[in-house]
């Protein structure tokens, strides 16, 4: 992916404690991969970017907005080797926390740095996340043009980071995580009152869904092991504030064998939420034996058209307009469009309207792409109740200080 984003500004009217960007043009290009070889342009973008419905990208296509190789694409057109796709969006980045990422430490000698990153900001940029990534906020706030991230915590998850600043160093660094060398401390509140002696679990972990990063314990799984130390149990929410010490490396290695266990973390909205696992929340693993009874369970009724999702339709929703997608030589459809060069050179003028009400609903709607606006969310929802305190590592011990969260009788608004 490249492109030369418009500098975004941050957006007022943010509710406290949430970091906002109005939205801004960005221009986009990418070389085909060789997973979408093969494949009609529709299936792959409405599978690869799933934050908007099929018929969303099937009336972008439509609308003449795609390019490959300087020509329109359709929603039918199949993606070729060294095919080059190219577009401009109108890009809307989710609010991440207002708390700062904090260096702790800048060896200047040895060439790294040691940060404490706030939940809710993912490390590299990715789906709708561009300025407010890790490695963009380093560049952009402190400078740091080249990082290597080695140890890459989940975008939901807080702590501790090390961050070589040349390759040789993460090049070690990352065989020492590797191979098991670190040792790790994390802090996390879950729900309920934990055993207040030591407890290790050593489930297998699967992953079911890359994609989503969705693991689940399964004896086809890797090897896992987790030690867990109860460091108080506060009543007045019902949830323990717990040690953990992770000794192998598994994609939410921590959030699964809580969930395990019967204590998810408190805030956790995949592991520890009823309508996915049932009111067990996962407890004591799912049960994965194959049944000719069973049915897939129902959508809800709001969801429910009468067609699979999956299945690419005809129509389009006339309330979707978007993404705008550049091209660089003759079309042959007649539709108004920019080149990429125009359209580059506009951006800087290019100052967003205030947003659209639907008279009938209610609901805001973006002037330039007619995305829906949603309220911003609590602060206590943009991260969950996990934090890396702890690294040991041959460059030495390393501690951030503890999270808001693990205070001693700490609330918040469920």
């Amino acid at each position: 992916m490249s492109g030369n984003p418009q500098t975004p500004r941050p957006a007022g009217g943010s509710v406290p404690g949430v970091r906002k960007l109005a939205p801004y043009w960005y221009p986009y290009t990418t070389m085909a991969k060789e997973r979408w070889l093969g494949r009609e342009i529709l299936e792959v973008v409405s599978t690869e970017f799933r934050d908007r419905s099929v018929e969303y990208y099937r009336y972008a296509l439509e609308s003449g907005v795609t390019s490959i190789n300087g020509k329109i694409a359709k929603p039918n057109t199949i993606i070729k080797n060294g095919d080059r796709i190219e577009n401009i969006v109108h890009r809307h980045e989710p609010p991440i926390t207002s708390t700062p990422v904090k260096i702790i430490l800048h060896d200047r000698e040895r060439e790294y740095l040691v940060i404490n990153k706030p939940g809710s900001i993912p490390v590299h940029a990715t789906g709708r996340y561009y300025h407010h990534s890790l490695v963009q906020i380093l560049r952009m706030d402190f400078g740091f043009d080249k990082v290597y991230t080695i140890n890459r915590l989940d975008r939901l998850t807080s702590g501790l980071m090390i961050v070589p600043l040349n390759a040789d160093l993460a090049r070690s660094l990352s065989a020492e995580f590797v191979n098991g060398a670190v040792r790790k401390e994390y802090i996390a509140r879950c729900k309920g009152e934990f055993p207040v002696e030591e407890v290790l679990c050593e489930e297998p972990l699967l992953t079911v869904d890359r994609q989503m990063g969705l693991n689940i314990v399964h004896p086809k799984g890797k090897p896992a092991k987790t030690i867990f130390n109860r460091i108080r149990y506060d009543e007045n929410t019902h949830t323990s504030v717990i040690r953990c010490r992770p000794l192998t490396g598994r994609s939410h290695q921590i959030r699964v064998h809580l969930q395990y266990l019967g204590y998810p973390i408190a805030n956790d909205p995949i592991y520890s939420e009823e309508r996915i696992w049932g009111p067990n929340l996962g407890k004591g693993g799912i049960d994965i034996i194959p049944s000719s009874e069973r049915t897939a369970p129902a959508p809800p009724p709001h969801l429910q058209t009468g067609h699979n999702p999956e299945v690419l339709i005809s129509g389009v929703d006339d309330s979707a307009d978007g993404i705008m997608l550049s091209t660089d030589g003759e079309s042959t459809e007649v539709v108004p469009q920019l080149s990429l060069d125009e359209a580059i050179a506009r951006l800087p003028a290019m100052e967003a309207p205030l947003p659209a009400v639907d008279p009938d609903t209610g609901t805001l709607y973006c002037p330039e792409c007619y995305l829906p606006l949603h309220p911003d969310p609590k602060p206590e929802k943009l991260y969950i109740f996990l934090h890396a305190l702890k690294y040991t590592t041959s460059l030495g011990s390393f501690e951030t200080e503890m999270p808001e969260w693990a205070s001693e009788g700490w609330e918040w608004e469920q």
